[in-house]
Parts: structure tokens; C-alpha cells; sequence
């Protein structure tokens, strides 16, 4: 049922103008710091819910665009060495 609301949500753009954040002000300053200051050869982004997705049914950063917005800018500008984004939070079930 989740997923069909969270679709029609996204269907309908009612979460276009949601200004909800992941990230509290200490956590987007040390994300910042951290990018803009890397000297790694590779950068892992581990996030709890799925970054770049664009299945609506599925809790992501769509559901928080401004948010989703800022983060990909943030990389964009710190252009981050190696940059690997690990997400989670998509259950799924098989049976084979």
C-alpha cells in the first residue's frame, strides 16, 4: 500500500514541493567538509534509502527533492575521486 501511495504521490507531483530533509545542519556540514577535502582514491556514499532510483514505488530521495537535489549537486561541485553510492532499503523476495 505504501508504494502505491508513494507513486501516486510522485504520479500526481504532490512531492515536488516537499521540503523534508535526511540530513540535519551538522550532518550536511560534515558531508560537505568531507567531499571538498577528500585526497582518497575512492569515495563510498552509503545512504538508508535509494539515491538515484526513479521507481516511484520505492522509498528514495525522490520522496525529498530538495534534499536530492543538494546532494547531487554536492557532488557535481566536489567531483568526488572514485565515487561509489551504496543505498539500501528495497525488500524483495524470490523464490527459484
Amino acid at each position: 500500500l505504501s508504494g502505491i501511495v508513494r507513486a501516486m504521490y510522485s504520479y500526481l507531483g504532490l512531492n515536488k514541493s516537499f521540503k523534508g530533509d535526511i540530513l540535519g545542519k551538522l550532518q550536511w556540514k560534515w558531508l560537505e567538509n568531507e567531499l571538498n577535502n577528500s585526497k582518497t582514491d575512492f569515495t563510498v556514499i552509503a545512504s538508508s534509502i535509494q539515491v538515484l532510483t526513479t521507481n516511484t514505488a520505492v522509498e528514495s530521495r525522490n520522496q525529498y527533492p530538495v534534499s536530492k537535489k543538494r546532494l547531487l549537486n554536492l557532488i557535481a561541485n566536489s567531483n568526488p575521486s572514485g565515487l561509489f553510492i551504496i543505498s539500501g532499503d528495497v525488500h524483495f523476495a524470490e523464490i527459484s
